[in-house]
C-alpha cells in the first residue's frame, strides 16, 4: 500500500485550461450576414478597386481577335448544258499562293507597318469555292478587308479576261459554223453528194428502158421469128422439092438412061436433105437464141429494177443524211447563240466578308473580371472579419 501511494505521488500533475468562451456547434447564417454588413465598406471598396484594376488591364492589354473570311465562287462555264469551273480550283489556289500572296502580303505589311502575316486559302471539298482567311483584330479589320478584296479583284479581272476570250472564240466558232450551214444548205451540196449515184441511176434507167421497151422487144421478137420463118420456109421448100424429085425418080424406068437420070435425082435429094439438116440445125440455134434472149431480157430487167431501187434508196439515204447534217448544224449554231445570248460563263461571285471572334473577347474578359472581383472582394472581406475577430479576442484576454 505504501509503495502504491508513493508511485501516485510521483506522477506529474498538469494544469487544466478552462475555455472561457462557449463552444457553438452551429453556424448561424443570420449572424454571418450581420457580420458581413459590418464590413460592407471593405467589400465594396475592394470590389470596386479590383474591378477598376481589372477593367484597366483588359482595356490596355486585351485586343479582340477575329477570323476574317472571304468566300468566292470560281467563274463557271456552260458547255452544252454542263456547268464546269472556268478554271480548276487547284489552279486558282496555286495562283493565289504563288503569284498573288507573297508580293501582296509584303506590300501590305510595309504599307501598314505591321508584321508579316499568314493567309489561309483553301477549297472546300467537292465545290468550286475558294475561302480566304486572316487572323485580325479590331484595329486592322479594314486593312485585311482591303487585302482580301485585292486578291478577289485580281482573280475577277483574270476570269473576266478568260470569259471575254472564250466569248470571242465562241463568236468566231459561230461565224464559222454559220458559213458551214450556208454551204451545207446549198442545193449543189446535195448534187455533189449524190452526183455519182444519180449518173449511175440514169444509166441504169436507160438500160432498163431498153430492156423493157415494147417497140424494141417487138422488133427483136420479130427479127427472131422472121429468121425462124425463113428457115422453116427453106426447109418446107426443100422438102417439097425432094418429094417432087422422089416422084420423078419413081416414075423413071429401068433403062440405062433412066438409071443415070434417077441417080442424078437421088443425088439432088441427098444434097437437099443435107441442106435441110443444116437449115434445121440453124433454125434450132436461132430458136435457142430466141429463148435465151427472152429469158436474159427478163432477168436483166429484174436485175436493173433491183439496182435502180438500190440506187434510189442510196440517194434517199444521202438526202436524209444531208438533212440530218443540216439539223445538227442548226442545233449547234442555236446552242452557240444561246451561250452568247445568255452568257456562256459566270464570273466570280463574292460573298460578304465575315468576322468570327477567336478566343476570349473583351466583353467576356470584362465579365470574368467582374465575377473574379466579387469573389476576391468577398475573400478580402472574410480576411478583414477574421482579423477583427482575432483582435477582439486578444483584447479580451489582455
Amino acid at each position: 500500500m505504501t509503495s502504491n501511494k508513493t508511485l501516485e505521488s510521483q506522477q506529474p500533475v498538469y494544469p487544466q485550461i478552462i475555455n472561457p468562451y462557449p463552444v457553438e456547434d452551429e453556424i448561424s447564417l443570420v449572424d454571418l450576414w450581420i457580420a458581413l454588413l459590418k464590413f460592407k465598406k471593405v467589400f465594396f471598396i475592394s470590389f470596386l478597386l479590383l474591378l477598376a484594376i481589372g477593367f484597366i488591364v483588359v482595356t490596355l492589354f486585351k485586343t479582340d481577335k477575329y477570323n476574317m473570311t472571304s468566300t468566292m465562287s470560281i467563274g463557271e462555264i456552260n458547255s452544252g448544258g454542263a456547268i464546269s469551273a472556268l478554271q480548276p480550283p487547284e489552279t486558282v489556289l496555286s495562283k493565289i499562293k504563288i503569284s498573288i500572296l507573297p508580293s501582296l502580303t509584303r506590300s501590305t505589311a510595309e504599307k501598314e507597318n505591321i508584321d508579316i502575316f499568314t493567309t489561309t486559302v483553301n477549297n472546300p471539298k467537292n465545290t468550286n469555292m475558294v475561302v480566304i482567311e486572316n487572323r485580325v483584330n479590331a484595329g486592322n479589320q479594314e486593312v485585311f478587308a482591303d487585302f482580301q478584296r485585292v486578291i478577289i479583284q485580281s482573280l475577277l479581272a483574270e476570269h473576266q479576261e478568260l470569259s471575254q476570250v472564250l466569248n470571242s472564240r465562241l463568236q468566231q466558232l459561230l461565224e464559222k459554223e454559220t458559213l458551214v450551214l450556208e454551204k451545207l444548205k446549198n442545193p449543189r451540196e446535195l448534187v455533189k453528194r449524190t452526183d455519182f449515184e444519180i449518173l449511175a441511176l440514169e444509166e441504169e434507167k436507160i438500160e432498163l428502158f431498153k430492156l423493157t421497151d415494147k417497140t424494141f422487144l417487138e422488133n427483136r421478137n420479130s427479127e427472131y421469128l422472121n429468121r425462124i420463118k425463113i428457115f422453116e420456109d427453106t426447109i418446107e421448100v426443100l422438102g417439097d422439092r425432094n418429094q417432087s424429085l422422089r416422084a420423078q425418080a419413081d416414075a423413071l424406068g429401068k433403062s440405062t438412061e433412066s438409071i443415070v437420070e434417077k441417080s442424078v435425082l437421088l443425088d439432088s435429094i441427098a444434097d437437099n436433105e443435107l441442106v435441110m439438116k443444116a437449115t434445121e440445125k440453124e433454125k434450132l440455134e436461132i430458136e435457142h437464141e430466141y429463148q435465151n434472149f427472152k429469158l436474159e431480157t427478163s432477168y436483166l430487167a429484174n436485175r436493173q429494177r433491183i439496182l435502180i431501187e438500190s440506187l434510189q434508196s442510196e440517194i434517199e439515204l444521202i438526202e436524209s443524211n444531208w438533212k440530218a447534217d443540216i439539223r445538227e448544224q442548226e442545233s449547234r449554231i442555236s446552242e452557240l447563240q444561246n451561250q452568247l445570248k445568255g452568257g456562256n460563263s459566270r464570273a466570280i461571285s463574292i460573298a460578304e466578308l465575315s468576322l468570327k471572334p477567336v478566343g476570349l473577347t473583351k466583353n467576356l474578359a470584362y465579365l470574368i473580371v467582374a465575377f473574379l472581383s466579387v469573389f476576391v472582394a468577398f475573400f478580402v472581406t472574410l480576411l478583414a472579419m477574421f482579423r477583427a475577430k482575432v483582435n477582439e479576442r486578444l483584447a479580451e484576454e489582455g
